[in-house]
């Protein structure tokens, strides 16, 4: 009865493990790393870019506004005195006052200053929304690196327990051919170090795993278990996008057109200007109440005109800030070179990444074979009693090494054509936009 429990309460802990195990794929948590709060922010700045057009664009409107005034005041003695000093009045009557103005102001020309904002504006937000699309690519190869890593030590983890089992098992053995004199205790030794260091070395990587777990949890918002699986990367062969027609160059292009805009915008403020302004005025006034003022309130007249103005001298603050954007303007195309060889040296980076993988992975596929043959040939004689078991166990642990560094090879070379994929992939769909 009580086997029967015991089988019943095992099959049970099948089931529920089973269960709560999670499978994962890189696809689902790159959708999720597309609407962390991280990438999110990237939208906000390029919606307030769009507002900043909006901005720019009130350049080609008139203003409108409405001007009151509510005062009392008293002059103490009526005797005469200035009007003003300075750009200060001076009291010339005792009373209550209502006043109101509507004011009109609308720039004729200003010798294309609201189109060099305008420009500057909107090519402020082609560099913003290229940003986001380079931010999103970065934040993907993050996520890739750190999800094939786990991927690689999942498997070492999974082997160390297989080589550990079979270092216990050469120890013991070991330890009674000691025991009955048929070997020295340096052997026993070698075999409890080994046992020793495989113990720590899944340790230490199952510190490291919980590292990479926990990044994967920021940039993707999912929290993926220790036993969780996360299945093999679904690669796709992309060719190299041309820096000219990478995202990343045309980021750099925006913001060389925006400094250029606005190099041309400040220096607008060398030239006239030339306004059209309009004003009607209300006007009233009581020495006893504002009620009575605003009975009496009536218009006092309206005024309109052409205005010219012409900048003479400002301290030289104008030269500054044309020679602080030419400066920029400058700092822009020299940065467009130098990313130019960054993308380059990137793209040549990758390819020879990819290709040292592969040729390690040729490599390793015959000493794969190799070792198979050998356990395999082991076994053989171990059965037929001509070798030892502690020379088939060794031979199955040198195996078990081989086989790790094989999935090491692979899902590197896998991590670096998908690497490829990502930065291609974006360059070339956000450059479309």
């Amino acid at each position: 009865m009580n086997k029967i429990v015991f089988c019943i309460y095992i099959i049970f802990f099948i089931i529920t493990q089973s269960f709560s195990q999670t499978a994962y794929n890189f696809d689902i948590l790159s959708n999720a790393l597309l609407a962390s709060p991280r990438l999110k922010q990237s939208e906000i700045e390029t919606a307030i870019a769009e507002e900043n057009i909006n901005i720019a664009n009130a350049g080609y409107y008139p203003s409108l506004k409405l001007v009151s005034n509510i005062e009392r005041s008293k002059k103490f003695e009526n005797l005469y005195t200035p009007s003003y000093v300075g750009d200060d009045s001076l009291t010339q009557s005792s009373g209550r006052y209502l006043s109101a103005s509507l004011y009109l102001s609308y720039d004729i020309y200003r010798f294309g200053a609201a189109e060099y904002s305008v420009e500057a504006a909107k090519e402020n937000m082609n560099a913003l929304n290229a940003a986001k699309c380079l931010k999103e690519k970065e934040s993907l190869i993050s996520l890739l690196e750190n999800y094939s890593k786990v991927r690689i030590q999942n498997y070492q983890l999974q082997e160390y327990e297989k080589m550990q089992k079979l270092y216990t098992e050469l120890y013991a053995l070991t330890k009674r051919l000691y025991n009955s004199g048929q070997i020295a205790k340096t052997n026993i030794m070698k075999y409890a170090k080994e046992l020793a260091d495989i113990v720590t070395m899944s340790a230490a990587v199952k510190e490291e795993r919980a590292g990479y777990l926990s990044n994967i949890m920021y940039l993707s918002g999912i929290s993926i278990q220790e036993d969780d699986t996360l299945e093999s990367i679904d690669i796709t062969d992309y060719n190299n996008v041309p820096f000219e027609k990478s995202v990343t160059a045309k980021k750099l292009m925006a913001v060389t057109a925006q400094k250029q805009a606005e190099l041309n915008l400040q220096k607008t403020n060398y030239l006239p200007s030339v306004s059209f302004y309009a004003r009607y005025d209300f006007y009233s006034s009581s020495a006893e109440s504002y009620g009575r003022a605003l009975n009496e309130f009536e218009k006092n007249g309206y005024r309109f005109g052409i205005s010219f103005s012409m900048p003479l001298f400002d301290g030289f603050r104008n030269d500054a800030d044309v020679n602080i954007k030419r400066l920029e303007l400058m700092q822009s195309r020299l940065e467009y070179e130098d990313a130019k060889r960054a993308y380059e040296k990137e793209q040549f980076m990758i390819d020879s990444q990819i290709k040292l993988s592969k040729d390690r992975l040729d490599g390793i596929h015959q000493s794969v074979q190799s070792s198979k043959e050998l356990v395999q040939a082991g076994a053989s004689l171990y059965e037929a009693g001509e070798s030892d078991k502690i020379t088939l166990l060794s031979n199955t642990i040198d195996k078990i090494k081989i086989d790790i560094s094989q999935n090491e090879a692979s899902e590197l070379l896998s991590m670096h054509i998908k690497k490829r994929e990502i930065i291609n992939k974006k360059e070339t769909q956000c450059a479309a936009r």
